[in-house]
């Protein structure tokens, strides 16, 4: 099952890659890396792959679909809905797994709405955003049983002087819950910080820093989580881009992964 899973989730990578080289030369822009999913005009719908190694030294593989759906511009202001919906693979204990079992549910949904600013200055733009967590993956190790809001703040700032171009994104989002779907749910109160960056390369190739996978601080424990993530990918065209990359824990006494790795489908409509 699991061997079968990895080769589906690439099988499905280099189907969908094939299908649509032929537009990459009739669509190309030359823009220096991947746009911004909330600052588009363009619906767009992500699939990633993760395989994890957790602390515990159990294994989880997960599929999330995310849908982002451009809301209206106005004036320079833009708007962006967003909703996740994640499929869990894992033999990680817990209320929802109690023997540890490889077992396959559905995981906590997530919707988001975005704002991002007219220019600020030149090639800057600010955003913020509110999401709402919903329960939908029950117990642990499938959901966090709770309802969560978790407001954020950003900003984007391209330099296309600098290499082949290069866009800083960091993001800074807190996570709270609000409301216990179970008398047993743990309470989140977790800092997120996302240090993003992008190289652009030659080619429509580009490297980016952090593009999912956050330092993390639970404040109800006092611990830190600081990984270390990387991508690899390519705009093959103005309707496809896909990626490669992995996460490996750097340091930090909050329990996450060891390592994951991950695999990024992005067609934009």
């Amino acid at each position: 099952m699991i061997r079968l899973a990895k080769q589906v989730t690439l099988a499905a990578i280099l189907c969908i890659a094939a299908s649509d080289t032929s537009l990459a030369q009739s669509e190309a822009t030359g823009e220096p890396g991947p746009p911004d999913p909330v600052d588009s005009p363009k619906t767009r719908l992500e699939t990633w792959f993760y395989y994890q190694d957790n602390a515990d030294s159990s294994g989880q593989y997960k599929l999330t679909e995310k849908v982002y759906v451009p809301l209206g511009a106005s004036g320079g202001w833009r708007f962006t809905g967003r909703l996740d919906v994640p499929l869990i693979y894992t033999d990680k204990e817990g209320n929802g797994n109690p023997n540890g079992d490889w077992t396959f549910h559905g995981g906590d949904s997530l919707t988001e709405f975005y704002v991002t600013t007219p220019p600020a200055a030149t090639n800057l733009t600010l955003g913020a955003s509110l999401r709402l967590v919903w329960p939908t993956g029950g117990q642990p190790p499938f959901g966090e049983e709770q309802y969560q809001w978790a407001p954020s703040l950003s900003l984007n700032y391209r330099r296309p002087d600098l290499g082949y171009g290069m866009t800083f994104h960091p993001l800074v989002r807190y996570f709270m819950s609000y409301h216990a779907d179970s008398a047993d749910a743990a309470k989140v109160r977790k800092l997120d910080l996302y240090p993003t960056v992008t190289f652009a390369l030659p080619d429509r190739w580009f490297i980016t820093l952090y593009p999912e996978n956050p330092i993390e601080y639970n404040q109800l424990t006092r611990q830190w989580f600081v990984p270390f993530e990387a991508m690899v990918g390519k705009a093959i065209s103005e309707r496809l881009q896909v990626g490669l990359g992995g996460a490996v824990k750097l340091g930090g006494s909050y329990p996450q992964y060891q390592y994951l790795l991950e695999a990024q489908v992005e067609l934009r409509f």
